[in-house]
């Protein structure tokens, strides 16, 4: 299923995101499957993804199994590619991303076409409130897995749901500065 999250028919990934979410909420061993490469798959998806539907699913799956993991006390099969995620997160808005730090799917290509203006940072083809609703979306997911990280999934749960909350930004063509709408 992992080559099909990056295709070029929003459908098809949104189908195997839900797919992949369903496998994540059944009750079955979680630390065997969900490795390394299934959270850096999602968390791209997280990064690369313009549908906000497709982002919503993703970042629910991504919770769900890093709590699954939490419970299971097998976390390092996430925590072993923060570093990474950071680095991703971190690359200015504007500027390519390093495709080194990302999973590559398939026969060794980092994925179809549909990549190719988020991974360039090219904002003549990608709008500015796809991009920094991406980086949001990543840096909940990174905020979600720290949570957990640090308590070891004991009080999780306690945890309120501000990263679930949805932040709307408007941009200033001319000074590209954001403005958080109440």
């Amino acid at each position: 299923m992992y080559p099909y999250m990056r295709h070029t028919i929003a459908t098809v990934r949104l189908a195997v995101v839900k797919a992949l979410h369903v496998f994540a909420t059944a009750e079955i061993g979680h630390e065997d499957w969900m490795h390394s490469e299934f959270f850096s798959l999602l968390f791209q998806n997280l990064v690369l993804e313009e549908r906000p539907d497709i982002r919503e699913t993703t970042f629910t799956t991504f919770v769900t199994g890093i709590a699954e993991l939490a419970e299971a006390g097998a976390l390092e099969n996430v925590t072993c590619n923060l570093k990474k995620y950071y680095e991703i997160v971190m690359t200015p808005i504007g500027s390519p991303m390093d495709a080194r730090l990302f999973q590559k799917v398939g026969k060794g290509s980092l994925g179809h076409n549909v990549d190719k203006p988020m991974m360039a940072g090219d904002l003549s083809l990608v709008s500015m409130e796809s991009m920094l609703a991406t980086r949001i979306a990543a840096a909940k997911a990174l905020a979600r897995l720290r949570v957990f990280d640090a308590d070891d999934g004991a009080h999780a749960d306690d945890v309120s749901d501000v990263c679930m909350e949805t932040t709307q930004l408007t941009i200033s063509p001319r000074t590209w500065t954001c403005y958080r709408i109440a």
